[in-house]
């Protein structure tokens, strides 16, 4: 390395020129050649002129002291011509000298031409530098390019510039003999102090190789120009480094990541120097521990590695730097990781539990696998490494064993991995097996019902038809919990099984099952029915016993009961197993209850008690919803474990009877059936009329415990219904309502006494509206709507009766309406039509079932010939009745036509006439008028005392309205009669509210002649049928 002191610049002798570029230090002595200078030459023709060079005539090899005695001449050819010259020359910047570019005596123009440029003393040129310039150059110069000779940057570096001539330039085309272009070319670089190349030998120490394979790995993020590895071994690895640095620059000359080999014991790696005297103070180390993120250039480093750099600061004087030696200490040393045992087989505890295996370890927490059967699942429980690397115990594996059960021995390996091995060699591996295990293991089977092919209920144990959520029908309690079922509250039978494995009892397994119960006052519900035993193999025995139960019913609202049974191994009485039975509580109606429900949205969801679902005659599907308490949901039943359903129950109806036929049609021949005459059916019992699939007397029950949440409903109920045909029995033409009264059972209320609710599903009748008659049609084929029913009212009708028919109707009330009216005078039929005889309409029910009344005010017949008109008896459910025909409706409607003889007119005075003083009754007997063959009289009354005054109130019998008073007229005696009332009268005679005729005389008679008043009282409703009244009053 340069350094300050002694130097030689230049060396010149008697004989020689010469110079030493630098010393080297060998021994504590500086020593070194000298290098002779190169001997040039210019001749003046070639200089403009001037001789140029240092060549020296003492150093030819020949020597001569004659001289020319005359001059020399051209022996042969021709004297040459001078040519011309070109010279470029450099200026500017520092640090770097150049020969420039001449060529003197040239016959024609360069086409290229090179110099070269060197630094001085201690600085380091480039080409690039000069590349980066821009250059200003004559036209008779294209270009010029730089090229490095060595290494850029080093002292040793020179660059050859390449000049391109353009001959094609004014200049160029005109270069001829004497011409000379000279130009001077700017070159603005100072050059910059040179690299230096640092040299040095690199050692790390450290554990690269054990006999569990690559241990440490040192890898290198610095660039070198030289990193050669000269020497390995399992500890040591020996570089040999070179490197270019910029002088005064502090430069990474080391950048390694350790990473600490899998079975090593790391230290703390250290860094030392054997470098020059004084130059120890130019290197700075940087270590980094793991866990310590730093980045390094062209390296990701791990948290768990070391990062190791030392920095160098160059001499700015130095051109080269070498017998330089840098040692990297990792200080690991080696680990060890192995199971600390001489068992060439480990042997794990037949009955599982917990087992520790020794290991010796230095190398911090460890992990290990498995393989074989050891590693089948179930058969380690559990792994724990107890690593006590830092206390200094001792280090062991835990494992939480499963006794084998297998029926073979269970072998394996188990594999040692220290905490930094993450490759796939172990450190350790040791062989390992289990025996096979005392075992003993209850379970229990249960006998329940569940429904056959054939929808019927069949009693069978769980063993015989597994359901899906045992195993082969046994479960490990029948308790209830998770798909265990729980006994049902019901007498029932259930098999306890103990499976022993690895005894050795020759004579069998015996009879050792024990009951202990839960509550000691509430014992002995579980009764023994005998015992059974099968044995196994004579080298090593398994086998099973069997014992069976019966389980007494629970009383009503009896609590939920547990017992446990145990069955001990023959070897080992500690070694025992146990089913847990409970028995479901006793119904209770409190607590599990049913509710019929309905699916409206509004509170209160379920049926009201008493209220009814009512649908109509058809064939029919009848939904309606049970909820019950989700406790009750689930299945006490293992051949229904998924939810349980509901029992439901009806009645089954008395005789009844029915009229298909006339339902049909409107045929008047009935086909009467009578079920209970049927030898197909239970005698006093009628036909089933609703659907009670799929098992006996029970509707179709759909189970889901997710129909309608909101409304806690949990079973939604379909029942079919046939069509409605049954007729009253003491009138098969009259349809009638049918209803059966449907019971719901809780699942857990087995016994069926008592309905947990009950709810009437009723049919109504087919709708049906009839006369008491019978049923009716039209009295012709023309369509003429008189009908064949005929209700007469005689001629003596009083319109202050009226008329009442009874019919009969179900369903809500029926109408009655006027559909046509007899037209006497034109002699036909009008319909749809009111009649004006008809007053009003009302109808009413009786006291007899579906029996209605129709009350017709109607007016009399006072035509003189008969009324007809035809009323139709309308089911409620027909809508428009007044312009329905009744004949178009089936049995929903049924005509009838009224007949009302013409009525007679009555009028007549009631005799005997009670009159005033002085007033009585004159001739009578003669007939004042006669219609329809009944004669009116002539009434005469005497009024003798002239001074007579007031009222004669003559009392009236008659029918219809107000009889009237016509063809009135006055007379006195001599005179001739007018009409009118007289004079005398106080008003014109009429009858009154209280049916008297009063005749009102206002003034006494003064006249001395008598005076007469004539007048006719006629009939209101024909003006036919009248009275004469004649009253003379004498004068």
């Amino acid at each position: 390395m340069a350094i300050n002191g002694w130097y030689v610049n230049r060396i010149i002798t008697d004989i020689q020129e010469g110079k030493v570029d630098e010393f080297v230090n060998k021994e504590g002595k500086w020593f070194n050649y000298i290098i002779g200078e190169d001997t040039t030459h210019t001749n003046a023709i070639d200089n403009s002129g001037t001789i140029a060079g240092n060549l020296d005539v003492n150093e030819f090899s020949v020597q001569g002291i004659g001289k020319l005695s005359i001059d020399a001449t051209v022996a042969s050819g021709t004297t040459p011509n001078i040519g011309g010259n070109v010279v470029v020359t450099f200026s500017g910047g520092s640090n770097w000298t150049t020969t420039g570019f001449s060529i003197y005596n040239q016959s024609s123009f360069p086409s290229t031409g090179t110099f070269t440029i060197e630094p001085v003393g201690a600085y380091g040129i480039s080409a690039a530098d000069f590349s980066a310039l821009s250059l200003t150059l004559p036209l008779w110069i294209s270009s010029i390019t730089f090229a490095d000779t060595g290494t850029p940057s080093l002292s040793n570096n020179t660059v050859t510039g390449t000049i391109t001539f353009d001959a094609t330039s004014s200049a160029g085309s005109s270069f001829t003999s004497g011409t000379s272009l000279t130009d001077d070319i700017t070159l603005a670089v100072t050059v910059q102090p040179a690299l230096v190349s640092y040299k040095a030998t690199l050692i790390v120490n450290g554990v690269f190789y054990t006999s569990d394979g690559p241990q440490d790995v040192v890898a290198s993020a610095a660039t070198y120009s030289t990193y050669n590895l000269i020497s390995s071994t399992n500890l040591q690895k020996v570089y040999e480094i070179e490197k270019f640095v910029v002088p005064g620059v502090t430069t990474k000359i080391v950048d390694y990541v350790y990473s600490p080999g899998p079975n090593v014991i790391t230290g703390s790696p250290n860094v030392n120097y054997s470098v020059q005297p004084g130059e120890l103070a130019q290197y700075q180390e940087s270590i980094q521990a793991p866990g310590v993120q730093i980045g390094v250039s062209n390296y990701a480093i791990p948290s768990n590695n070391y990062t190791i750099e030392v920095n160098y600061t160059t001499n700015s004087l130095a051109v080269v730097d070498e017998a330089n030696e840098i040692t990297v200490n990792l200080n690991s040393s080696q680990g060890v990781c192995f199971f600390d045992t001489t068992q060439s087989t480990y042997a794990l505890p037949d009955n599982g539990g917990i087992v520790t295996i020794p290991i010796q370890n230095n190398l911090g927490p460890f992990n290990v696998t498995f393989s074989g059967g050891i590693a089948a699942s179930g058969v380690v429980n559990n792994t724990n490494t107890i690593d006590n690397t830092t206390s200094g115990g001792q280090s062991f594996l835990s494992l939480d064993l499963t006794e084998n059960t297998s029926g073979s021995n269970i072998t394996g390996t188990i594999k040692l991995f220290s905490n930094g091995n993450t490759t796939t060699t172990e450190n350790d591996s040791i062989n390992v097996e289990q025996g096979l295990a005392s075992t003993v293991n209850t379970t229990a089977a249960l006998k329940d019902i569940y429904t056959n092919a054939n929808g019927a209920p069949s009693s069978q144990w769980t063993y015989a038809y597994p359901p899906a959520n045992s195993t082969a029908g046994y479960y490990s309690d029948l308790n209830g919990t998770g798909t265990n079922p729980k006994v049902d509250a019901s007498t029932t039978e259930i098999v306890v099984r103990a499976e022993v494995g690895n005894f050795l009892s020759p004579g069998g397994l015996n009879d050792n099952f024990s009951i202990a119960y839960s509550d000691p006052n509430n014992t002995g519900w579980i009764t023994d029915q005998g015992f059974t035993a099968a044995g196994g193999s004579q080298s090593q025995y398994s086998g099973f016993a069997n014992k069976f139960y019966d389980i007494t019913a629970q009383p009503v609202s009896g609590a939920e009961r547990t017992a446990i049974i145990t069955y001990p191994h023959p070897n080992d009485p500690a070694l025992t197993s146990s089913v847990t039975i409970t028995q479901e509580a006793g119904y209770d109606a409190s607590t599990n209850t049913l509710a019929f429900s309905n699916t409206t949205n509004t509170s209160p969801y379920t049926y009201a008690d008493g209220v009814d679902i009512e649908v109509d005659h058809n064939a029919q599907t009848v939904t309606l919803y049970a909820n019950i308490p989700s406790n009750d949901l689930s299945s006490d039943n293992p051949f229904n474990y998924d939810s349980q359903n509901i029992t439901l129950n009806a009645l089954s109806p008395a005789p009844y009877w029915t009229n298909n036929s006339n339902f049909a049609d409107n045929s008047a021949t009935h086909s009467l059936i009578y079920p209970g005459s049927n030898t197909s059916f239970t005698a006093g019992v009628g036909a089933i009329w609703w659907n009670i699939s799929p098992e006996p007397n029970t509707p179709n029950v759909t189970v889901s415990n997710t129909l309608i949440p909101a409304h806690g409903i949990t079973h939604k109920i379909d029942v079919h219904l046939d069509q409605n045909y049954n007729v009253d029995s003491t009138d098969k033409d009259f349809p009638i309502d049918r209803q059966f009264n449907l019971l719901g059972y809780n699942p857990e209320n087995t016994q069926l006494n008592n309905q947990d609710d009950s709810i009437v599903i009723k049919q109504t009748a087919q709708p049906c509206a009839r006369w008491n008659t019978g049923p009716s049609a039209y009295n012709n084929t023309n369509g003429d709507p008189h009908a064949v029913n005929e209700y007469p009212v005689a001629s003596t009708y009083s319109d202050s009766d009226g008329i009442d028919i009874t019919f009969k109707a179900n369903g809500s009330t029926p109408n009655v309406s006027c559909f046509a009216a007899y037209d006497s005078t034109n002699t036909v039929w009008v319909s749809p039509s009111s009649h004006p005889s008809i007053n009003s309409i009302t109808v009413a029910a009786t006291s007899n079932t579906n029996e209605y009344n129709t009350h017709i005010d109607l007016a009399e017949n006072f035509t003189g010939s008969d009324v007809k008109f035809t009323l139709g008896a309308y089911h409620s459910s027909v809508s428009n009745h007044q312009t329905e025909d009744p004949t178009g409706q089936g049995i929903k409607a049924d005509p009838i036509t009224i007949v009302q003889s013409s009525a007679s007119l009555l009028l007549e005075a009631i005799t005997p006439l009670t009159l005033p003083n002085g007033v009585f009754p004159g001739g009578g007997g003669v007939i004042a008028s006669t219609f329809n063959n009944i004669g009116y009289l002539k009434h005469q009354i005497i009024v003798s005392l002239t001074t007579f005054t007031g009222d004669i109130s003559i009392p009236i019998n008659y029918n219809s309205n107000t009889p009237l008073v016509a063809n009135i007229t006055n007379q006195l005696s001599g005179a001739a009669a007018s009409s009118g009332t007289a004079s005398w009268l106080g008003s014109t005679p009429a009858v009154n509210a209280s049916n008297n005729l009063i005749i009102n005389f206002d003034s006494a008679n003064s006249s001395g002649a008598s005076r007469t008043v004539t007048f006719d009282l006629q009939h209101s409703s024909n003006n036919s049928a009248f009275m004469t009244f004649e009253i003379i009053q004498l004068g």
